[in-house]
């Protein structure tokens, strides 16, 4: 309903507008009903001197903070790309995630401290039905708020809205925790308050760090999604003409902004025109999805007997080695007493050896085999996971 009343074209979520009207609408909602919440813990709080529904309000508070931010990453991230950003702005989604983060981990110190004072001191909190009355409420809209977000966030594919339709599922389950706490106290005169009021503080803080982790991720350049890479090379593979494919890499600029660049393999037999037309065509088909692509054109020899030999040959000794290690870009030098077998290999990102170490293990095994054999290699790393 809020979607159709406030965004323009509500209903073409590919569109980056829309789709960042989309996420500023979702944050708006999320700001006021936090702040309502909020202010009503933290009144609740101080004047039933209660430091767990403290602690409640203020993570209310902090999730406020959060929706603000992101409101402010989304509208920032519509900016369009300028001289000095030549990829867009999208990345500031990021930087604001990491801002909250902090802020988060601040506000979790901060009330773990208070809780502490407060058992040292043996404060009591003085619990009334007025109390289980909010936080029962409270509990309700954080559900609802839940359901608002996941929502919003499969509209628009948003990895941002999805971490806070989580984020209001977790606040339903601790502001259970702060009402069973005051439930017990209000019928047994055994004050948890205090005890209560640190367990909220370490989820928030365990919140934080999550959410810091989550955002540094991208930030330092993060393995693409795997149906994304999938999506990729099957969208590739569907040209007629390509034989291969190797040296996927892939750039994120912020949430469904990805700049791809990749090597497809030609028959060296078939016309550079024609091959290059097909290239040019798949890099102007994946534009039209808002993925930037940029590919090299490699041809290889496919009706050459011994050079398929000799693949065969090296294909073995590599499996033995490490059945992920692949290669590619292969040909032959032929000379009269010696053969230079020339290609690179991909190692996964967890493999031990050293190049030179590989280089010289992979020339004893080929050698073993036959001794006219040299290899000339360049070793690269897998950088995404297929």
């Amino acid at each position: 309903m809020l979607p159709k009343l406030f965004i323009k074209n509500y209903k073409d979520t590919g569109d980056s507008k829309v789709r960042n009207a989309y996420g500023v609408l979702a944050s708006v909602v999320g700001i006021i009903w936090n702040v309502i919440l909020c202010t009503v813990k933290i009144v609740i709080g101080i004047l039933f001197n209660s430091v767990a529904i403290l602690a409640d309000g203020m993570n209310n508070l902090s999730d406020a903070g959060s929706s603000l931010v992101t409101m402010f990453g989304f509208r920032i991230a519509n900016i369009p790309a300028d001289k000095d950003h030549p990829f867009g702005h999208a990345r500031v989604e990021y930087v604001t995630s990491l801002i909250v983060s902090f802020i988060v981990l601040f506000l979790g110190l901060e009330l773990i401290i208070s809780s502490i004072d407060k058992i040292v001191a043996g404060e009591q909190t003085s619990e009334t039905i007025l109390m289980m009355i909010v936080l029962a409420i409270s509990i309700v809209i954080k559900f609802g708020m839940f359901f608002y977000y996941r929502s919003m966030a499969k509209k628009i594919n948003s990895n941002a809205l999805k971490a806070t339709s989580v984020d209001s599922l977790n606040d339903c389950i601790t502001t259970s925790s702060v009402l069973i706490c005051t439930i017990i106290t209000y019928f047994t005169n055994v004050d948890l308050d205090g005890y209560v009021g640190i367990a909220v503080a370490i989820y928030i803080l365990i919140s934080g760090i999550k959410l810091f982790k989550e955002t540094v991720s991208p930030l330092l350049g993060e393995t693409p999604p795997q149906e994304f890479v999938k999506y990729i090379t099957d969208k590739i593979f569907s040209y007629d003409g390509v034989l291969g494919i190797h040296d996927l890499i892939v750039h994120n600029y912020g949430p469904n902004k990805y700049h791809v660049s990749i090597h497809v393999e030609v028959s060296a037999k078939e016309d550079i025109m024609v091959s290059h037309e097909m290239i040019d065509k798949i890099e102007r088909d994946f534009k039209k999805e808002g993925i930037e692509v940029v590919i090299h054109l490699d041809p290889i020899i496919t009706d050459d007997e011994r050079v398929d030999k000799l693949k065969e040959l090296v294909a073995k000794e590599l499996a033995e080695m490490n059945e992920n290690i692949t290669f590619h870009d292969f040909r032959v030098v032929w000379g009269n007493n010696r053969k230079n077998l020339l290609f690179d290999i991909v190692l996964p990102m967890d493999y031990t050896l050293d190049d030179s170490e590989i280089v010289e293990l992979l020339q004893s095994k080929i050698h073993d085999v036959d001794e006219t054999c040299y290899i000339i290699v360049n070793v690269d790393r897998n950088y995404v996971e297929v």
